[in-house]
């Protein structure tokens, strides 16, 4: 087996940590976003890319509302991963979608979101 492959797996069962309420840590900080979603996005494996997004339904709503409003403003959308295309196109859009996750992310959170989130910790 393709040893980027099994980096890539396991970068896609980290990705549950991408956006978690402020107070909670350890907090996945940009490199290690930008990180396990370049080595996704670029992996030319659409079930990959498709399971990296899938994460992101796992968030509480108001969590997963603000991931797809970012989603939603970066250039050319989501994309597609295939063998001249990559999942947010870019790594600058890539970067824009951490940044606008991180400043918009929900500052309040209850109880049973965090219990939620701490589950995919």
């Amino acid at each position: 087996m393709d040893n980027r492959y099994v980096i890539a797996r396991l970068a896609v069962l980290l990705c549950v940590t991408a956006v978690i309420a402020a107070d909670h840590e350890p907090r996945l900080g940009e490199d290690a976003f930008l990180s396990i979603t370049g080595c996704v996005a670029t992996s030319a494996d659409q079930a990959l890319c498709d399971e990296l997004l899938n994460c992101f339904e796992l968030f509480p709503e108001s969590h997963q509302e603000v991931v797809h409003e970012c989603m939603n403003q970066v250039p050319g959308g989501v994309g597609q991963c295939t063998e001249d295309k990559e999942l947010f196109s870019s790594e600058e859009n890539r970067k824009q979608l951490y940044h606008c996750i991180d400043d918009n992310e929900p500052k309040d959170t209850t109880e049973e979101q965090k219990d939620q989130l701490d589950k995919y910790r």
